[in-house]
């Protein structure tokens, strides 16, 4: 409201025929590239429903997680529990009334699902890290049969100088997030990002205080998110361009009990280039791979 309030007091000051011709003055803006759709559609031409979260959208909102990012996007169904406080198999993702397993999120054209259960490993991806989000609601035939429901890809910061970048915020329920990110620009056609990040969550207590004597020692739900990456982009030409990352990501939860612990560790590599030919179309190859170790007490059961 105070934005509204400042443009409108400035347009004030001015005759009334200079804010005419102003108004009157065509504004072209330069055209979105859907990359996710695999043929370099703008936004205008995606026959299906899409969204760009942009990096502004990102900065103004008070999400903390990359799953409360998306929570209030239309089409999207997700837990009301974020991922801070969900056991990581529960990490279900729907879009447009498909359940879990029906949505394909990419960071960078590259998967990042739980090879056990199918669900989204959310604590990769920290929102200081991304440039863009673009969502494509509705079965997506480039992307296979794991794209039903539609495609998320998320579109990482690149490099553009010799700069770097450190943040922190604070929450409620004790959460506290600091990343760290530096760019390394070694020429036209090879740039470095080194990037690390830690997330504390507290938590809260999920049993009302009258009803906790019932359960002795239970606490609330703790998290705690790291991850550190090293990403090399290369763009040797003009018609060639790709980058390779390794990373290596770690996400602890307490569930409520001393012996309510689930904890995933998981170093990964993903690599992907592309090869453009004129206006003849593009070729792009991605490898990717994943080594998860997953300790999971809950209290009945051990995995």
């Amino acid at each position: 409201m105070r934005r509204t309030l400042l443009v409108t007091s400035v347009a004030l000051i001015f005759p009334a025929q200079q804010v005419v011709a102003a108004a009157d003055a065509p504004v072209e803006l330069a055209p979105v590239v859907v990359s996710a759709s695999r043929d370099e559609a703008t936004l205008a031409e995606m026959p299906q429903s899409t969204t760009i979260i942009t990096r502004r959208d990102i900065d103004s909102s008070p999400a903390q997680t990359l799953d409360q990012l998306l929570r209030n996007v239309g089409g999207i169904n997700l837990s009301t529990v974020p991922e801070t406080s969900k056991d990581p198999t529960g990490q279900s993702l729907g879009m447009r009334g498909l359940g879990n397993v029906s949505v394909l999120v990419l960071l960078d054209g590259v998967p990042i699902m739980d090879p056990f259960y199918g669900t989204v490993q959310w604590y990769k991806v920290p929102l200081a890290n991304i440039d863009r989000i673009e969502i494509i609601r509705g079965g997506s035939v480039v992307w296979g049969n794991m794209a039903v429901g539609g495609v998320i890809n998320i579109i990482s910061k690149q490099p553009k100088d010799n700069s770097g970048t450190v943040s922190a915020s604070y929450g409620s329920f004790g959460t506290t997030d600091v990343s760290l990110s530096r760019n390394f620009r070694l020429g036209d056609a090879v740039s470095v990002n080194l990037s690390a990040d830690r997330l504390d969550s507290h938590g809260y207590q999920l049993t009302p205080a009258p009803y906790l004597w019932r359960f002795p020692d239970k606490g609330p739900i703790a998290t705690r998110d790291s991850n550190v990456s090293v990403t090399a982009y290369l763009h040797p030409s003009s018609d060639l361009h790709g980058y390779l990352r390794l990373g290596y990501h770690e996400n602890d939860e307490d569930i409520s009990y001393p012996y309510g612990d689930n904890k995933q560790t998981s170093p990964d590599l993903a690599a992907s280039l592309t090869k453009v030919f004129g206006k003849q179309g593009s070729l792009t190859t991605n490898v990717w791979a994943q080594e998860v170790t997953f300790n999971k007490y809950n209290g009945a059961s051990c995995y």
